[in-house]
């Protein structure tokens, strides 16, 4: 029309026509795309064993601070992530250690054909295998803790075990903590 070439153009103030002579091809750059999400290898409230020696961190990073070093086949529930950071894809997990956030390289999820830890009857004694174990007044993480044992710590099973917040709990005694319940898995028969 009128001797132009017109062009109909769509921009953020509208639709409508410009003509030629003033217009300028671009190249518009797409806007960068988000990461892929991390892997889906679990979900949230699955039960995962520690196959080898495993920091669980304070945040998904290899720089956050350590919580815990959680022994192999130590158990815990997913209760976040997945996050990507470091070149790892990380988890949090609630253990009886505590909660904070490990590599899924070192994890795998705990069927329930794995087999019980072997029983320990009444008068037993045991040590706890792992850096520090969460005594508490009753077999749940949701129960107080009335102190943490360390590694090494001498104990007589009074009871148990006893099924609770996905653990087997028992009973124990010590001369200098007192008695209350810890999570079977970080115990070995002395």
């Amino acid at each position: 029309a009128n001797g132009y070439t017109w062009w109909q153009l769509r921009t953020t103030a509208g639709t409508g026509w410009a003509v030629e002579n003033w217009l300028t091809r671009t190249t518009v750059t797409p806007a960068p795309q988000p990461p892929p999400p991390a892997s889906g290898k679990f979900v949230i409230n699955d039960t995962v064993r520690v196959t080898e020696s495993l920091n669980l961190r304070s945040s998904a990073s290899t720089s956050a601070s350590r919580i815990a070093t959680l022994a192999a086949g130590t158990t815990g529930t997913v209760v976040g992530g997945p996050a990507s950071a470091n070149g790892y894809t990380w988890w949090q997990l609630r253990t009886s250690a505590g909660t904070g956030w490990a590599v899924e390289n070192w994890l795998t999820r705990a069927t329930a054909t794995t087999p019980p830890p072997s029983g320990f009857p009444a008068g037993t004694t045991v040590q706890v295998v792992d850096a520090a174990l969460n005594l508490r007044d009753g077999a749940s993480t949701s129960n107080r803790v009335l102190a943490v044992l360390p590694q090494g710590t001498r104990l007589s099973i009074v009871s148990g075990p006893q099924s609770g917040s996905g653990y087997s709990w028992y009973q124990v005694r010590s001369g200098t903590y007192g008695t209350g319940w810890v999570v079977s898995t970080f115990l070995r028969q002395v």
